[in-house]
């Protein structure tokens, strides 16, 4: 069987979660029932990995920092085919306009987070300018990291990559200036999509994604509607069972929270409000709700959330490992503090009633609009919101329709349709 290497840039380290490692997990095992994969994984933190382990021998793990551009790592590891994301963002960024010099096909994949909520550009650019100037990088799992500016001297390290890249492919000062400023721009004003960072492919969640995008002059013979591999199972087991109901005296809440503290978003003080406002609440009536809080898996630091919590009630089990659908199938209701988050659409496919936590006004929630979700504004109404998203008039026809809507199809086959794509890719080669 035929082998290719593929090249999956990512910011986390080996072993650890993120939706691009969540991706590849759902669409390896597919790929590889056509061909013998070998995965190259190029890992870019601010520092240098200590001891790079592998999970399996069909892998290969790289440290960005052992290589000056991105042309010198492709031409040493000759990947078959790229995935990267077609932003801004500098690796990916570098690693496109590299595998176009050598003429290596590269695949990203687009995720429909502009249709579940929006902050304000004025937010936006002040959030960004300050996260500059943050002392760790959300990624960081180890307090004892933390420096000054330590985001910022990252996000300069990329920029030096990307550039070394630029010029390494020849280009002209007055490219490198314009590329500079296109970049500033796009990373200030949070401007949308650019097809200046287009992939040779790009697989989409829906078809309402693939019009937005045609309108900003993506070539449409590039985009292919497939639907989210990150949801591929949780689809096909919705269509094996209902939601099972609880035998319990208790309501099992799910409470998953956000990240916004992590990317900079949020203060410390906001984060630690939600949470403790949300527990408080949820505390006042133990004898009917029970609550395990899921916290992201590798952004999080697990000890900082176990601090506030346990003020208000050591029992309650908070946890950092494990995918949600595992969490969700012992749930009856999840809250959340974030819009744009697949922990939303999880539920929503495990059929969960669903509350949404914006203390802060922090965007507009497409699944509050589509009325699957309850929106709280104030932790004092949380339980009056949790009563509310238990008795939606119309869930599952509500449900039904999103998902026709957002998921192209139901079917769970997104995985098979974007290797499809991938096979055809390649044998242009």
């Amino acid at each position: 069987m035929e082998t290719i290497k593929i090249l999956i840039p990512t910011h986390t380290i080996p072993g650890g979660t993120s939706v691009v490692t969540l991706l590849f997990e759902n669409l390896l095992p597919v790929l590889k029932k056509y061909v013998d994969v070998h995965v190259i994984w190029l890992i870019y933190q601010p520092d240098r990995m200590n001891k790079l382990q592998k999970i399996s021998d069909d892998e290969t793990i790289l440290d960005i920092h052992d290589y000056d551009d991105a042309i010198k790592l492709l031409n040493k590891h000759k990947p078959d085919i790229i995935f990267a994301s077609a932003t801004r963002a500098f690796i990916d960024y570098a690693l496109s306009l590299a595998a176009r010099s050598l003429e290596i096909p590269i695949f990203s994949m687009f995720w429909s987070d502009s249709y579940y909520g929006t902050a304000s550009s004025l937010n936006y650019l002040k959030h960004n300018i300050n996260r500059f100037f943050q002392n760790s990088i959300p990624t960081d799992t180890d307090q004892n990291k933390k420096q000054r500016m330590r985001r910022g001297k990252f996000f300069i390290f990329k920029y030096l990559f990307l550039l070394k890249t630029q010029i390494t492919i020849k280009f002209s000062i007055f490219q490198i200036i314009n590329s500079f400023f296109i970049l500033l721009k796009q990373i200030l004003s949070d401007s949308g999509y650019d097809p200046r960072f287009s992939t040779s492919i790009h697989f989409l969640e829906d078809k309402i994604q693939k019009k937005f995008l045609i309108k900003l002059n993506f070539e449409e013979s590039t985009l292919f509607v497939t639907g989210n591999p990150i949801y591929d199972q949780a689809l096909q087991k919705s269509f094996k069972q209902k939601n099972i109901s609880n035998n319990s005296d208790k309501k099992k809440i799910l409470f998953v929270t956000s990240t916004f503290y992590e990317h900079g978003f949020w203060t410390k003080e906001q984060r630690d409000f939600t949470i403790r406002e949300s527990i408080k609440q949820i505390y006042k009536k133990n004898d009917e709700l029970s609550v395990t809080v899921k916290i992201h898996p590798s952004t999080s630091i697990l000890s900082e959330y176990t601090s506030i919590i346990n003020q208000i009630d050591s029992s309650i089990l908070v946890y950092q490992k494990g995918g949600i659908q595992e969490f969700l199938e012992n749930s009856d209701l999840e809250i959340t503090t974030s819009y744009s988050s697949t922990a939303e659409v999880f539920a929503i496919i495990a059929r969960k009633p669903l509350v949404i936590c914006n203390f802060f006004n922090s965007g507009q929630d497409l699944l509050v609009k589509k009325g699957l979700a309850v929106e709280c504004t104030d932790p004092s109404n949380l339980l009056e919101s949790i009563q509310k998203a238990s008795n939606i008039l119309e869930y599952d026809k509500k449900r039904d329709d999103f998902i026709k809507e957002f998921f192209y199809k139901s079917d769970g086959r997104a995985s098979e349709r974007i290797c499809n794509e991938i096979l055809k890719l390649l044998l242009k080669k």
